[in-house]
Order: structure tokens, then sequence, then C-alpha cells
């Protein structure tokens, strides 16, 4: 790969990591690479493995695509992937889970306040399809 594809598809790894609101060593750990391999991808010292971009476009549901030419979307259609499925199941369910402490006048428990925090946590910042 060419220095000046390696420096795009490093700026858009930066681009996503941005727009999900994470620093270098958060995202590093939510894709399970080391930091310092992370932070030369973005800095095109490096070329991203393929596994790499699997586990990123998977992980975040971001276009393939996108991610090598920079047209089109950053994110996949939302209402198309089976993450946003199991989000909007999740969030479903969560909701209900709040209602019900509500209407006992209840605290969140320490396992709802983890899953909401890790719910948050990974999708913070992502454009969400609650339709």
């Amino acid at each position: 790969m060419d220095s000046h594809k390696m420096k795009e598809i490093g700026k858009r790894i930066e681009q996503v990591r941005r727009r999900l609101g994470l620093r270098q060593c958060q995202m590093a750990e939510k894709i399970a690479v080391p930091q310092t391999t992370y932070s030369r991808y973005e800095n095109a010292e490096r070329t991203p493995t393929w596994e790499f971009v699997k586990v990123l476009c998977n992980k975040f549901d971001i276009d393939d695509d996108w991610l090598y030419s920079g047209e089109g979307s950053m994110f996949k259609s939302k209402t198309e992937t089976p993450a946003n499925q199991t989000l909007q199941a999740e969030i479903e369910t969560l909701k209900k889970e709040i209602q019900d402490l509500d209407k006992q006048n209840k605290e969140l428990g320490d396992e709802l306040r983890k899953r909401l925090t890790e719910l948050l946590d990974l999708h913070t910042k992502q454009p969400i399809n609650t339709t």
C-alpha cells in the first residue's frame, strides 16, 4: 500500500476514534490491540492488518468501503446490522427495568448500573436508529 493511501486510512481510523469520543488507549483496548500498534495505524507508520480492519468495522459498525476509500458514510446503515438489533433489544430491556425500579421508588442496582455504563460506553456518540 502506498504511503498516501496509508495516511488517508490512518486519518479515517482517527476520525472513527474521535467520533466515538475515545482516546487512543481506550480504542486500542476495545479492539484488543496494543496501544502502540493502534497509534502506528493512525499515524500511517504501519499498514493496518485485515484482522484489525475486520474487528474495527464489526465492533463499531463502520463501513469498510468508507474506511478504505473515504466514500459514503462512516457508519453502516444501523437498521441492517445485527449489532443495532442487539443494542435496541438491550435498550428496551433496560428501559423496562428502569421503569419498574422507578415505580417501586428504588435506585439502580449495581448490575443494572454496570450494564448501563457498558452500553453507553460502547455506543457513545454513534448514530442510533430507534425507529
